[in-house]
């Protein structure tokens, strides 16, 4: 076997030099009473200098205490420190640089405390990305750092890659500006929307994208605008400027983004039951279906678990997000195509995306309400009439129950659950009158009230604590044990004032006494029901 160095410490990573003196000390089978002995003597620099003071006073009584002691000394502030560097790490240099000093923090984090997994380090390496790199890599999701490591090194070369074509323009291409008649000063934006009137301008006539000329086949190889930039050109007007391959490239992915862009209002995700909306109930294959009308919903959506209760037939289609009220997006991939739906004896059809939403089944949003215009909406009386097929179909909106009890027998109950007709059960308790109540306690057997009175001292209220005897309840703590540091438990006002208020009986009665110890326990307030139908609340602890 070679012969191996004993670790140094010079007090840095005090936990990482204890690992590394333990694995020498098994690795050389060295007795434990020379541990400590042989780890000071190779003590450097300031943690020298502090064993040298610290010994004079204090006496090490195993080689435990002596790591426990050095680790206080010298790495008590590591964790906190290493977990604030991390939540402000931001990148500044290379993809590499920051993950390589994300990866050193992450480990001293989890080398003092090994709790955190990748659920936490991932959305913090994410958010310390360079803004270009983070718009790429979050969408993508990644469940671990080594995935959004990787996805991040390749949207660097993306972004170094489209950096160096603009760099590669020569210096005496100068830009077309077009030319400002009028002198007052106007606020600056895209002029996106230009290039895309432009482009349709030209697309409409039938004129190349890049010289504006007439657009024939072979024109793009004789094309002299296409990859040549010009050193003179003078532009007159907008209809003479060039379209390169990259703002063409720019506005097809925003009209791609405009039309895979998919929005969900804030009353399709309400679990509220507002009155001003118009909500149908449909049927499909033997199931009941709950839709909302919804002009704010920009696509007709279904729920994806009624699409497994009904057993519906899907088809993939291209990923589509769609963001929700509260700003998160959500992303799809199936859709139910032409979904037949039975209503008021009308049937019809509607292309449905599929999403977990709740609480409706379904949703009816723009599109089907564009595709099926014109349309006469009556929201005073909950109407909606539109043609499909060439006939007029006219639906009937769900109107306000009125608020009463009905009897519904088990084998109904069963049918409208399995239909799903239920979306929601209350259980009932029937009270009896308060005078049967009371004749029923009357009418009490006398086995009972023997019973009560033979032991009237058991079931009285105590007014003085219980008497000594030979072994009274005690609660052993292990020696040196120290509290456990948690947060004052919170309760409600009423809680609040009916501990206050037992409490202050409890020690006027003598039953309790004041207390310094730092060892409690939470109190829970339980309502018990008595026999007249009144309740108390009971303590428990």
């Amino acid at each position: 076997m070679p012969k191996l160095q004993f670790p140094k410490f010079d007090g840095v990573n005090p936990k990482v030099w204890r690992d590394n003196c333990e694995s020498y000390f098994e690795l050389y089978q060295l007795p434990e009473g020379m541990w400590i002995t042989a780890a000071h003597l190779h003590f450097e620099g300031n943690a020298a200098k502090w064993y040298q003071a610290y010994k004079q006073t204090h006496h090490f009584s195993n080689w435990d205490h002596f790591c426990s002691v050095v680790e206080e000394e010298f790495g008590s502030d590591d964790f906190r420190s290493a977990m604030n560097e991390l939540l402000e790490l931001k990148q500044t240099g290379t993809v590499e640089e920051y993950t390589n000093q994300f990866h050193n923090l992450q480990f001293d984090i989890t080398m003092h405390n090994p709790h955190y997994d990748e659920m936490f380090f991932t959305p913090q390496y994410v958010r310390g990305l360079k803004d270009e790199i983070r718009g790429m890599v979050e969408p993508q999701m990644p469940t671990t750092v080594q995935k959004a490591a990787i996805l991040a090194k390749i949207q660097q070369k993306l972004v170094d890659r489209n950096k160096g074509r603009s760099n590669r323009i020569p210096q005496h291409f100068r830009p077309y500006t077009p030319v400002k008649i009028d002198t007052k000063p106007q606020a600056q934006s895209s002029t996106l929307w230009k290039d895309r009137q432009l482009r349709d301008y030209r697309k409409a006539n039938g004129l190349c994208f890049h010289c504006g000329e007439k657009f024939v086949p072979g024109h793009l190889e004789v094309c002299p605008k296409r990859n040549k930039p010009q050193a003179h050109a003078l532009a007159l007007n907008d209809l003479d400027r060039e379209l390169s391959d990259e703002v063409l490239n720019d506005l097809a992915i925003e009209d791609q983004l405009q039309e895979d862009f998919g929005q969900l209002s804030l009353n399709a995700l309400s679990s509220q039951d507002p009155t001003n909306c118009i909500k149908l109930k449909t049927r499909v294959k033997d199931k009941v279906m709950l839709i909302l009308v919804d002009s704010g919903s920009t696509h007709s959506f279904i729920n994806s678990q009624f699409v497994q209760l009904a057993h519906l037939q899907t088809i993939p289609i291209t990923p589509k997000k769609v963001k929700v009220a509260n700003g998160n997006w959500i992303v799809t991939d199936r859709v139910v195509p032409n979904l037949q739906c039975y209503c008021q004896g009308q049937t019809f059809a509607v292309n449905m995306v599929v999403l977990d939403m709740d609480p409706y089944d379904a949703i009816l949003g723009f599109d089907w309400l564009q595709a099926h215009s014109p349309m006469e909406c009556d929201w005073k009386n909950k109407t909606i009439s539109f043609a499909e097929k060439g006939r007029i179909i006219q639906l009937q909106g769900l109107q306000d129950p009125p608020l009463q009890l009905s009897a519904i027998s088990a084998h109904k109950t069963y049918n409208a659950t399995k239909g799903n007709d239920v979306w929601a059960f209350v259980l009932l308790d029937h009270a009896p009158p308060q005078s049967l109540s009371l004749t029923a306690v009357t009418t009490q057997s006398t086995e009972i009230t023997t019973l009560l009175h033979c032991y009237s001292d058991v079931f009285q209220d105590p007014k003085v604590l219980p008497p000594q005897r030979t072994y009274d309840h005690a609660i052993p703590l292990l020696p040196g044990a120290v509290p456990i540091n948690s947060r004052p438990y919170h309760y409600s006002p009423m809680h609040k004032t009916e501990i206050e208020n037992q409490v202050q009986q409890l020690l006027q009665a003598g039953l309790i006494t004041h207390s310094h110890s730092p060892f409690a326990s939470p109190v829970l307030l339980v309502k018990k029901k008595m026999a007249l139908g009144d309740s108390v609340w009971i303590t428990e602890s």
